[in-house]
């Protein structure tokens, strides 16, 4: 092979290289993109709770909605339900607030979990990490159904005034 030959075959093979190169920088640039607009998607709480909050609002019409949180190591966020009317000093006061407590399930899923406020499971010592976190609750599954939200709604709410 001449010299010729292996200039020829170098600057092919460095073509290809830098070709490489290019690729994976686009790609890179394109990984960059797409990050930012991961980071723009809202967050569970904004992207479903709100929403759910706002359907309440329609359900009772007495009410209006305030979602708090998250809170704590399991990002429980709550919507309160507050009577329409009532002085702000007095909306939590016996019936004037009703509330509903959702945890993040699986959220790649779509899954929103309810805690649970009948049950202490006392799996948590006092003043532990897991009872100040309210983990000693279980969850219940969430199926996206208007009337099992009302209904966990008034039971949990009647054992709340118990």
């Amino acid at each position: 092979m001449d010299l010729n030959e292996i200039h020829s075959a170098f600057v092919a093979d460095m073509t290809e290289t830098n070709r490489i190169r290019d690729r994976i920088e686009m790609r890179r640039k394109q990984i960059e993109r797409l990050e930012k607009k991961l980071h723009k998607q809202p967050f569970w709480r904004d992207s479903s709770v709100k929403h759910i909050a706002e359907a309440l609002e329609e359900r009772y019409p007495d009410r209006y909605a305030d979602v708090l949180g998250p809170f704590g190591l399991g990002s429980e966020v709550s919507i309160h339900l507050y009577k329409k009317g009532v002085s702000k000093d007095k909306r939590t006061e016996g019936n004037n607030c009703i509330s509903i407590t959702f945890r993040p399930g699986d959220l790649d899923k779509g899954e929103l979990l309810i805690k649970d406020y009948r049950q202490n499971t006392g799996r948590f010592a006092g003043g532990t990490v897991g009872e100040v976190n309210g983990f000693n609750f279980p969850s219940i599954p969430f199926d996206w159904k208007m009337d099992t939200l009302v209904r966990i709604i008034e039971e949990l709410n009647a054992y709340k005034g118990k």
